[in-house]
């Protein structure tokens, strides 16, 4: 076991700022304890003492010394001369051999952050389910995301059509994550549960719906541990919240895609309603549709592979991205182009899905989103992830 604590940052600009200034982000832990006696006997740590500040500059992970909470704590985000200044609970503490991770968000010159997840040390280490034979490579590249006014099909909130250039590569799971990978994470985590009610992690959010039934793919406890149960061990997992999709992400090693990254790599280079083309009567070869009377998903990779060897993305499920739901913005030419874009909305407990959904064939196109509650969770949404480069 660590003896020490790590914290993670996971940095989110929204309205205010590009998202290149991503990297001109530097950051200040303020208040922490730097000293600490240590017992060459047993091996262990004494109590934390002397007080310091750290910079960690544009780096997103520090290491500090396990410290229960006290007051006089901060966390400074500093760009370009701004500061933007985060002060800690007293009653938040940091034990050893934990990797505590907080999402902050910066949006109109205020600074939202909360911590997300506790995590084993060891186990963020070395992820159980990140084997990259599961995984594609999808490079980094520039594309019109949306829908041009000329489609019949397409939606007002697909428009405008805008160009967006995504500078880092990353790496994309083949499959949408299923039944029996979301048990390894349930088990991991040591999560526990009631049938017919909902999966809370500590901070009260639900995760998962703990049922059984038609059109419900979520892990069962049998004798005290998580499974899938026979006929779903490579069923997409659903039933699972926002939230309990981005707590797997992360234990993963990963994060979601956001709806830029996930809408490019759906196209794979194409420019089509669908990334095999225009004609919607070849959709039954690359996607499960759901049809009045048949709403039971396929194991995973069943069907064909867009370009670059992703499966089912206009199918099977729709799938949960990083973004709040929010309008798109113009960017009529390449010169343009919106880079690395991600939204972040001051509030918003909306978030988008992608991919297929519904008896609609028009509902399978790449451009096609919607959205749901942060909170809720469907028998239709499932989820991805990715492992940034």
């Amino acid at each position: 076991e660590h003896q020490l604590s790590k914290i993670r940052f996971v940095l989110t600009l929204g309205q205010g700022f590009d998202q290149t200034d991503q990297s001109s982000f530097l950051i200040s832990i303020k208040g922490m304890p730097n000293e600490v006696d240590f017992d060459l006997g047993n091996g262990t740590f004494g109590p934390a003492i002397n007080k310091a500040d750290i910079n960690i500059g544009s780096a997103r992970e520090a290491i500090i010394i396990p410290q229960e909470g006290s007051a006089g704590r901060s966390f400074v985000f500093n760009h370009k001369g701004i500061e933007y200044t985060y002060n800690l609970d007293h009653t938040e503490d940091f034990e050893k051999g934990k990797v505590y991770e907080y999402q902050v968000k910066i949006i109109n010159k205020e600074v939202y952050v909360s911590r997300a997840n506790i995590l084993s040390w060891l186990d963020n280490e070395v992820p159980v389910s990140t084997s990259m034979d599961k995984y594609v490579y999808i490079p980094p590249g520039i594309f019109q995301m949306g829908a041009p006014d000329s489609y019949p099909y397409a939606n007002s909130d697909e428009k405008p059509q805008h160009w967006v250039r995504l500078t880092k590569g990353f790496y994309m799971s083949k499959y949408e994550i299923t039944v029996s990978e979301y048990a390894e994470f349930l088990n991991s985590k040591n999560y526990d549960g009631i049938p017919g009610s909902f999966l809370r992690n500590k901070y009260g959010q639900s995760l998962m719906y703990i049922g059984n039934g038609m059109n419900i793919y979520v892990p069962v406890k049998v004798n005290g541990k998580w499974e899938a149960k026979s006929d779903q061990v490579n069923k997409p997992v659903n039933f699972v919240t926002f939230q309990g999709a981005l707590e797997y992400a992360l234990w993963a090693g990963g994060t979601l895609p956001s709806e830029a990254q996930w809408e490019y790599a759906c196209r794979a280079g194409t420019t089509t309603n669908w990334h095999f083309g225009d004609d919607n009567s070849l959709l039954d070869n690359y996607e499960v549709i759901i049809s009045e009377g048949n709403t039971l998903r396929t194991d995973v990779g069943t069907k064909l592979p867009n370009p670059w060897g992703l499966y089912d993305m206009h199918g099977n499920m729709a799938e949960f991205v990083l973004d709040d739901y929010s309008v798109y913005q113009a960017a009529a030419t390449k010169e343009s182009a919106i880079v690395d874009p991600v939204q972040a909305i001051n509030g918003s407990t909306e978030k988008v899905y992608r991919g297929g959904i519904g008896t609609d064939f028009k509902n399978y196109r790449s451009s096609y989103r919607s959205y749901k509650n942060i909170g809720v969770m469907s028998e239709v949404i499932g989820f991805r992830i990715i492992i940034p480069e």
